[in-house]
């Protein structure tokens, strides 16, 4: 997935430091979405850094895991301005979702992540 860097597509590019890109394996059968960059994710460039990253790192570090078999992204990919709630005007399909943005997937992620690369998970229920 290549992504503008200088993307003026939306609004968002006015007020934002930085576009935040996807992070982590592009092709991983797990995907974490935000709802936007925060502060720190403006500033830095990169999806879950400040409070709610710390938290999603201690959850994959009790679970063996780490940020480079996941994906994570946020549903836009710049800080909306006053930290609203985003809108749909600035949002881009999850790579690897579906056509439409958005798949659903059953199973357990952590089960997913576990697999050898190129089996896919047989869904319960």
């Amino acid at each position: 997935m290549e992504l503008d860097l200088d993307c003026r597509r939306c609004p968002l590019c006015e007020t934002r430091n930085r576009v935040v890109p996807p992070d982590g394996d592009l092709s991983s059968p797990v995907c974490f979405v935000g709802e936007a960059p925060g502060k720190n994710e403006d500033l830095e460039g990169r999806p879950f850094v400040g409070r709610a990253g710390s938290m999603l790192d201690r959850i994959l570090d009790e679970e063996g895991l780490s940020r480079e078999r996941i994906m994570i992204t946020n549903t836009v990919k710049c800080r909306p301005p006053g930290n609203r709630v985003p809108t749909s005007g600035g949002m881009l399909p999850v790579p690897g979702a579906g056509p439409d943005g958005a798949q659903a997937r059953r199973g357990s992620w952590k089960d997913r992540l576990r697999q050898p690369a190129g089996k896919e998970h047989q869904a319960r229920g």
